[in-house]
């Protein structure tokens, strides 16, 4: 038990938890390592389908709500939980994980006075796909909101020194108010050691390049797709393992299905059917086996759709390292934080992402010298061990709690 134990309310009130997004695996991650140091966790969130098991948990339900454009009503909802809970418990701080229109747990604490902290993952507005929220007057009003928000938490943690730079830029919020604190990985869950016991399940000489998430056009796939024919010329053991796709909690608009549809048909038409394979989703339980059987992994971004620029924090990327897997990534700010080229993984120019040959090009050191693939591994896995172990991060996290005035 840690000297001063505390009773922490979590709002996370767009997240059913556990559920298929990052977002849902992240907070649950918090959630128990914070319980693993003895602290109470209140957490305000959307009814799962089966609750979490997690002593030191409360979890207090809210309706689920699946469409962002009922944003209001989840956070309404969670106001109204927030309010009750603090008629209820003892809570010393309140954690609030802060979402399109979201801030229920700001505004619980201002009314009652107690410590606040905000959660930034990404930026709110740009990353949203409901167009009809990014339209410059609704855009205006929403930003007016979350920069309400800011203003009344005591403390902002940021994923990402690049997302602190954005609050500091877009909504004026002090740089001294704002801690980055990135995100983390069970660095148990995900050990190379699985490697050693999964190794029968692909032949000897295959290698295999893996991504894992959400399939979308930002992330590249059609131009590593593209690129295989030149690759498998030089390297015909290579095979490409996407994991990832439509869940039933998943929000996949019918633009996006159709962008699955359209790599599986690019697959068939370059003749790729027996060197790339689409498993589909799959739970987050069972992503360090198939990372297991892999040999590099992919964590790209395009400029489509402008997600490069929003200062995420890819659990993704954590995961890759702390499996000793060399990763392959866009040169981008956010993702410079956490790569070391050439020693943790190689960066691909963010410019010369829709361009096969670059992405080729790129594959070629780790494709050509396993040697390599095995000394990038290890330090990548050793940095998630001292860096970015959930243990790590809440222990960060608690210093701030505690800090606050």
């Amino acid at each position: 038990m840690p000297a001063r134990a505390l009773n922490v309310l979590m709002v996370a009130a767009n997240l059913r938890i556990p559920g298929p997004t990052g977002g849902a695996v992240h907070q649950l991650e918090l959630v128990r390592a914070l319980t693993r140091k003895g602290h109470r966790i209140y957490l305000v969130a959307m009814k799962p389908e089966e609750y979490p098991h997690c002593p030191g948990l409360i979890y207090l339900p809210i309706p689920y709500v699946r469409r962002q454009v009922l944003a209001p009503v989840l956070t309404l909802a969670a106001l109204l939980r927030c309010l009750l809970a603090l008629m209820s418990y003892e809570i010393d701080v309140i954690h609030d994980r802060m979402y399109l229109l979201g801030g229920a747990g700001t505004i619980a604490g201002l009314l009652f006075g107690k410590r606040k902290v905000v959660q930034a993952d990404g930026n709110w507005v740009e990353s949203t796909d409901y167009a009809p929220l990014r339209c410059p007057p609704v855009r205006a009003l929403i930003d007016l909101w979350i920069s309400a928000v800011l203003k009344n938490a005591d403390a902002i943690m940021a994923v990402s020194r690049a997302l602190k730079r954005v609050l500091v830029e877009a909504y004026g919020v002090p740089p001294q108010k704002i801690k980055v604190v990135p995100n983390g990985v069970d660095v148990e869950k995900f050990n190379p050691k699985l490697r050693e016991l999964y190794r029968a399940e692909k032949d000897s000489d295959e290698i295999r390049l893996v991504y894992v998430g959400e399939i979308a056009p930002w992330h590249g796939l059609d131009v590593v797709i593209e690129c295989l024919p030149k690759v498998l010329r030089r390297f015909p053991n290579v095979k490409l393992i996407i994991v990832g796709g439509p869940a039933k909690e998943l929000q996949y608009s019918r633009e996006r299905h159709s962008y699955v549809e359209q790599l599986k048909r690019k697959v068939e038409r370059l003749g790729l059917s027996d060197k790339v394979v689409f498993t589909g989703y799959v739970p987050h339980d069972e992503v360090p086996r198939i990372l297991a059987t892999c040999d590099i992994a992919l964590c790209l971004f395009t400029k489509e759709g402008g997600r490069y620029s929003f200062g995420f924090s890819p659990l993704k990327l954590f995961e890759y390292m702390a499996m000793g897997l060399p990763v392959i990534s866009t040169d981008v700010e956010w993702i410079r934080e956490i790569v070391e080229e050439g020693r943790s993984g190689f960066l691909i120019p963010i410019e010369n992402m829709r361009n096969p040959m670059s992405i080729s090009e790129a594959f070629i050191p780790l494709l050509a010298n396993s040697s390599l693939r095995e000394s990038v591994g290890r330090a990548a896995r050793r940095i998630c061990e001292t860096k970015y172990s959930w243990d790590t991060i809440t222990t960060k996290i608690v210093y701030l709690y505690q800090s606050m005035n």
